[in-house]
């Protein structure tokens, strides 16, 4: 407050912004209620279209069914263990030698693996 009452063009522009205040809030406001309606308009019409990948349901008809279903990977997802009790094909699944290769330089992000988890 002392450099606002020596400059006087600092109290010129705190006055600027504590005046501009007000009306930058309603602005605010009639944004928020723009984007409220819309929200509420986007909900209600796609009403759950976006909960899969695949047309026909999202259990049906998927890739996901021909790669994993009924394998250690299902049951792995289904049922997740703590890095220590996983077997060592569980934990190569996160290594290099995975078959859901992410990342080409993994052992440089990572060189610590498979002692420790790298996620």
């Amino acid at each position: 407050l002392r450099v606002i009452s020596r400059i006087p063009g600092i109290r010129v522009v705190v006055n600027a912004l504590l005046n501009a205040l007000p009306d930058t809030l309603n602005v605010l406001a009639v944004i928020l209620i723009f984007i409220l309606i819309f929200s509420i308009f986007a909900v209600t019409y796609l009403k759950g279209r976006f909960g899969m990948c695949m047309s026909g349901g999202p259990y049906e008809n998927s890739v996901w069914d021909d790669m994993i279903a009924n394998t250690t990977f299902e049951e792995f997802l289904t049922y997740p263990v703590e890095w220590a009790e996983m077997t060592d094909t569980e934990k190569s699944w996160f290594g290099p030698q995975s078959p859901f290769k992410n990342s080409s330089k993994f052992m440089d992000d990572c060189p610590s693996w498979p002692d420790e988890p790298c996620c």
